[in-house]
């Protein structure tokens, strides 16, 4: 199990630790403590100038927020090309491109964009309802 900000460190939970990572374990535990210090004091997208999706142990590490997506199917289909195009882009696979990642870099480029946004939404029939 990985640690967490309120985990003893110096508590081994996984029971299939290799004896020969002892030596490791307490410069990892040294190295865990300060990160943990470092979260604590700072809720930015990086902690000592390593970005989160590096620094993260699973890709729902300071995720707290489960948000429900009702889609149409053709966005379903959308956000699968998305997905696809935007791993090529990063020269990755699909597979390593988390679709949690994608769902908040569409928040993301919103909030950069909101003008974008708003004229998508007017082509869906907002410009009717004002």
């Amino acid at each position: 199990m990985k640690e967490g900000p309120g985990s003893d460190l110096f508590v081994d939970d996984e029971p299939d630790s290799d004896p020969d990572d002892a030596d490791s374990d307490s410069e990892d535990a040294d190295t865990r403590a300060s990160a943990t210090t470092d979260s604590d004091t700072s809720t930015s997208s990086t902690t000592t100038g390593i970005p989160y999706t590096v620094r993260r142990q699973t890709v729902k590490e300071d995720r707290t927020h489960e948000l429900a997506i009702f889609a149409r199917d053709e966005f379903q289909e959308l956000e699968d090309e998305v997905r696809r195009a935007v791993a090529d882009e990063l020269g990755m696979s699909p597979g390593n491109v988390p679709v949690t990642d994608i769902r908040e870099a569409y928040i993301e480029v919103a909030r950069r964009n909101p003008e974008d946004m708003a004229a998508v939404l007017d082509e869906w029939g907002y410009e009717h309802l004002r």
